[in-house]
């Protein structure tokens, strides 16, 4: 009966580890990937690291669990893109409901802080970018 406690735990602990994906951005921000493309979200890893990766953490882009979900459970908005430096982070999301884009700017602070910017449409994106001297290309998230 022990063993079997040990087997089905350690087989829990694998599902979540290996199921939820998360990269690494730099100033405590991660890219938390799912099973699906509609998982990924950004957040400041703040709630919990596991092996190097963040298992829990603050919304960033989307803003919060309600931009991300529907109030029926369904997905909203994720991240589909991204980009990243040592001062910026930068975000493309999909409104799943417009089938619009969004864009979005994360300025690294210290200290848990940040400061994030949109979101934008690609034009204005484009401009901020160019204004910020930003030379990121956003690259595919899933």
């Amino acid at each position: 009966m022990r063993m079997q406690f040990w087997v089905l735990l350690f087989a829990l602990v694998s599902i979540l580890i290996f199921s939820c994906q998360s990269v690494d951005l730099g100033s405590h921000i991660f890219l938390m990937r799912g099973d699906r493309a509609e998982d990924g979200i950004m957040v400041i890893c703040d709630k919990g690291k596991s092996y190097g990766e963040c298992v829990a953490g603050s919304y960033l882009i989307p803003q919060n669990y309600n931009a991300h979900f529907d109030s029926t459970g369904r997905y909203r908005e994720y991240v589909r893109k991204y980009a990243a430096n040592k001062n910026y982070v930068l975000a493309a999301t999909f409104l799943i409901g417009t089938k619009k884009n969004r864009y979005w700017i994360v300025e690294k602070k210290q200290n848990l802080e940040v400061r994030v910017l949109g979101p934008f449409e690609e034009d204005a994106f484009s401009k901020e970018k160019q204004r910020r001297n930003i030379d990121l290309q956003l690259q595919p998230a899933w």
